[in-house]
């Protein structure tokens, strides 16, 4: 078994040098797509293998990069490089243990490990301390990784939003605190840190706020009923905060604050990259009435570069035009479509290729097993609110055709826990032919089909070739069937 080299983090002695307050060049574009950054690790001491990764989320486009694994085997530098469009911060992991490091576009940022120590030097060595610091003070390096963070099972609005609060005072308090007793020393953390590190607490605790009430209905986790005033705390000056815009947490909370006025029920028909461009182009107008034209030009490049993977190129410089985004090049930097291979993704008429996944009595299924049957493919999963949505529709479909043994529905599920995905189908009585995508048969089937979203539906015929891709969803889907059949 692997031994864990590093001390737990919260009796790492942090060694810093002193350093002065790094001059911000104000000349710097905020984001910077398509640029890469470097953590340099330097392993002074090594008693056994040490695994590095690092994880890191960018917002124009909004994909997260997380890194091959890179295993320290002797003492030496060790680089890990990934794309970032934005000065913030990183998730390190090494080997059990997780950091959060400060990382910007075209640098570096520079460790030492040995078996005592976590050595920080160059650029903002200060801040990097002060991440070390509340990891150690708080016992967790980011919000989302608070203990007990989420909504529970029969939650009540009030006492979560007070829970939130809480949280974000205790984070909040830390900074201000920790900024002071430097201040006093003649040192500070860069201006545009402290405006992130704010942005961070304040915006993931808001943006919670509003989407936990979707969140709730989708799971059904509590009857209670959020009071007429619960999103009265969002204020004009929380909408229009122009020292937010590198923050991951705002675009999100304006793009929540959005989402609740929508009235999503009405696209449940709707599926996959129609359902997307829809419920954006909602999202759009009555963002265009309720911001500034600087916050919204803002929101519409983060959404576009949100929604690119889903898209053709096509449909993004259509949508970009639509919306008046002149630089939407970045949009085609997503790691989704820079990953995907286009020659895996099947044209009408292909052969199907055998794909191996998991029953619900986890057991292998082989798709070719299904060879002389029509089969409705239908991709979803348990976190998907559209895909819950027509479940009734697909449980009326799959009535009609209870007694022709010539037709198979095939539900595949994306989600990533295997119990989470059982609960659902019981839960919601999903009938029809269940099985999960494990291993890398997600990303395969995403090649295959060029699934942009889900739910995403698709025809396999008898000769066991694809016979509709990006098909219609269970309201309307017999006709095809009906139609395969006959062939």
């Amino acid at each position: 078994m692997r031994q864990a080299i590093l001390l737990p983090i919260a009796s790492v002695l942090l060694i810093l040098s002193c350093t002065q307050p790094i001059k911000e060049k104000e000349d710097t574009p905020l984001f910077t797509p398509g640029t890469s950054t470097t953590i340099h690790v330097k392993v002074v001491q090594l008693t056994d293998t040490l695994e590095l990764k690092a994880r890191a989320l960018n917002l124009m486009p909004f994909a997260n990069f997380s890194t091959e694994p890179i295993f320290a085997t002797t003492p030496g530098d060790y680089y890990i490089q990934f794309l970032m469009d934005r000065k913030g911060t990183a998730d390190l992991t090494m080997n059990d243990s997780t950091i959060s490091v400060v990382v910007v576009p075209d640098d570096t940022t520079d460790i030492t490990l040995t078996n005592q120590s976590i050595q920080f030097s160059g650029n903002y060595t200060l801040e990097n301390q002060y991440l070390l610091d509340k990891q150690k003070t708080l016992g967790y390096y980011d919000q989302r990784h608070y203990p007990k963070w989420g909504p529970k099972q029969n939650f009540k609005y009030n006492e979560f939003a007070l829970q939130l609060d809480g949280i974000a005072k205790r984070e909040l308090d830390f900074l201000h605190s920790y900024s002071k007793n430097l201040i006093d020393k003649e040192r500070s953390l860069a201006p545009w840190f402290v405006d992130q590190q704010e942005a961070d607490i304040t915006y993931s605790v808001m943006d919670w706020k509003l989407e936990v009430t979707l969140y709730a209905q989708t799971f059904n986790l509590t009857d209670d009923i959020p009071a007429p005033d619960y999103l009265n705390f969002v204020s004009p000056e929380d909408l229009m905060n122009d020292r937010a815009y590198n923050s991951e947490f705002y675009p999100q909370f304006l793009a929540g604050y959005l989402l609740v006025q929508v009235d999503t029920e009405k696209y449940q028909h709707l599926a996959g990259a129609e359902r997307v461009s829809t419920i954006y182009n909602e999202y759009l107008k009555l963002g265009a009435e309720q911001f500034t034209p600087e916050v919204f030009d803002y929101l519409k490049k983060y959404m576009l570069g949100d929604i690119a993977s889903k898209l053709d190129s096509a449909q993004i410089v259509a949508t970009a035009e639509t919306y008046g985004i002149d630089d939407y090049q970045y949009a085609f930097m997503h790691p989704r479509k820079l990953e995907r291979s286009d020659k895996n993704s099947l044209k009408i008429g292909d052969e199907i290729p055998e794909m191996y996944l998991t029953t619900t009595d986890d057991e292998l299924f082989e798709l070719s097993s299904l060879k002389g049957k029509v089969v409705y493919v239908d991709v979803w999963s348990s976190y998907c609110k559209p895909c819950l949505q027509a479940t009734p529709d697909r449980n009326k479909l799959i009535r009609e055709y209870v007694d022709n043994n010539e037709v198979v529905f095939l539900n595949i599920s994306f989600d990533s826990e295997k119990q989470i995905w059982l609960n659902t189908i019981n839960k919601y009585s999903i009938q029809g032919l269940n099985v999960l995508a494990e291993g890398n048969w997600q990303e395969k089937i995403n090649d295959y089909l060029q699934v942009n979203g889900i739910p995403h539906y698709a025809f396999i015929n008898k000769e066991m070739r694809l016979a509709k891709n990006h098909a219609e969803g269970p309201v309307t889907a017999n006709a095809t069937i009906d139609q395969l059949l006959a062939n």
